[in-house]
């Protein structure tokens, strides 16, 4: 079963035709930063354009339809800092009417959030949960998650990563970007590496373990090569 499938995908300077298919499950992209990670959730998610190739998600390509089975929070950069986060949970149910609000309750609560607390007082790790919370709040096929951890001290890492396959609908994929290689290695699927724009290596973890290597050895290969 294919849940996302990317083809000839090509954007000036940044990815140079990628193509691969993922099945359920949770599957890292990995890459230095720069790489074009983010630029790739962006296009898959629909809020890139001019860019070549095609993006399908659960055989849906219309641009449309795979925006309604994505859940993506992406940068607040453009939001005013004096956003709390009741404010951006309140226009993120307007823009999805399909956000369960028992579990974005419940996601509020495993994270501890201040709903009433602002962007500009907000810190880097509160700022990632935020965007946890939003995303696992709609119940779809895809979920991106772009450097989820970043900031997130590592006792919260461990307990959100030990609640994902939790959240996980069933025949869903999680599909993120991390540096902790080998932290996040117990909960992975599958990995894509990335590298001078190009896919560069994709493996299921469990073949690189029979292999007795790490991700992170794994991963070092791929850019020697």
């Amino acid at each position: 079963m294919t849940l996302i499938k990317v083809t000839d995908l090509n954007k000036k300077g940044i990815l140079e035709n990628l193509n691969f298919e993922i099945a359920p499950g949770i599957v890292a992209v990995l890459g230095e930063n720069g790489a074009g990670k983010t630029t790739l959730f962006d296009i898959i998610a629909g809020l890139r354009k001019n860019y070549l190739g095609t993006i399908a998600v659960n055989g849906k390509a219309k641009l449309a339809d795979r925006k309604m089975l994505i859940s993506y929070v992406p940068s607040f950069k453009y939001i005013s800092r004096f956003t709390t986060f009741k404010k951006l949970a309140k226009d993120f149910s307007q823009i999805y009417p399909d956000v369960d609000q028992a579990r974005l309750n419940e996601m509020v609560e495993f994270f501890q959030i201040d709903q009433s607390e602002n962007l500009a007082k907000a810190s880097k790790g509160t700022i990632g949960k935020w965007k946890m919370a939003l995303c696992f709040s709609r119940k779809v096929p895809v979920y991106l998650l772009d450097e989820p951890f970043n900031g997130i001290d590592v006792i919260t890492r461990k307990k959100i990563m030990n609640s994902i396959l939790l959240w996980k609908p069933e025949e869903s994929v999680i599909l993120l970007t991390d540096h902790y290689f080998n932290e996040i290695s117990s909960i992975l699927d599958h990995i894509l590496i990335i590298n001078h724009q190009k896919l560069v290596a994709q493996a299921d973890v469990e073949d690189i373990r029979e292999q007795g290597k790490s991700i992170e050895d794994f991963y070092i290969e791929q850019l020697d090569e």
